[in-house]
């Protein structure tokens, strides 16, 4: 195994295609990290912090490290939510045979290029990493209560979005108010709070979050009215 810096760049902003096991054995750690958690997916989190970053940044609150320290842990927490999903939905019984996202990219489960075992391994290390994100900004922000009420969010988000959340219908709700006004303002207020800011602006720095929050849940919406349609053909191409 050596380190595949060229495939990270290609994880990052395409899904991969691969059925041969042996070619996924062969990539590196970080290589599995990005395709498994479809990084090329989970950048809009990465968008979202940038946006916030400028408003920061705009408002005289920006930091380099508190904001590359947040980002990332957020770009790993939505991994993190992703590879739950894949676990849920697969021992559920959603993700088996003829499923259709490994016609376009990699499902390792359905794909047996690791077990489940292997797949809650990957989810509870990702996950450490990225809750110790989140207790950073919670001593950078001195422990502000809107932090810690985001922080217990996200970890119920997290945890319970696949089931029952998605379930119950409020899945692009979720999304739209998470990757919106919620992360976006959050990050916001992260940096000014470690920075000595006021917080007069973050209503309006969480309206300004509005539009991408729509765009995110608008593509959860169109890959589901397009996996539909094309699992509604094939079945009846059956008859």
């Amino acid at each position: 195994m050596h380190i595949n810096f060229a495939m990270w760049r290609k994880a990052s902003w395409e899904l991969i295609k691969m059925d041969d096991k042996k070619e996924w054995e062969a990539l590196d750690v970080v290589s599995k990290w990005l395709i498994a958690t479809r990084s090329a997916v989970t950048t809009v989190t990465i968008y979202s912090c940038i946006i916030a970053g400028f408003l920061a940044w705009r408002d005289g609150y920006f930091s380099w490290l508190p904001w590359l320290i947040v980002t990332l842990g957020l770009f790993i927490a939505h991994g993190t939510n992703n590879l739950l999903n894949d676990y849920t939905d697969f021992s559920r019984g959603v993700d088996k045979d003829n499923y259709f996202r490994t016609q376009y990219g990699v499902h390792p489960l359905v794909q047996k290029f690791w077990t489940t075992n292997i797949q809650i391994k990957w989810f509870i290390v990702s996950g450490v990493l990225a809750t110790l994100s989140g207790i950073f900004a919670l001593f950078y922000t001195n422990f502000n209560p809107y932090i810690i009420g985001v922080f217990a969010l996200g970890a119920i988000v997290l945890l319970f979005y696949t089931w029952p959340f998605k379930y119950w219908g409020i899945g692009e709700l979720s999304i739209f108010l998470i990757w919106g006004p919620i992360m976006i303002g959050s990050v916001y207020v992260v940096l000014a709070l470690g920075n000595d800011g006021n917080l007069s602006n973050v209503f309006k720095v969480a309206l300004a979050g509005v539009p991408f929050g729509l765009s995110v849940a608008s593509i959860n919406i169109g890959k589901h009215i397009d996996i539909g349609g094309r699992s509604l053909w094939l079945e009846c191409c059956q008859y």
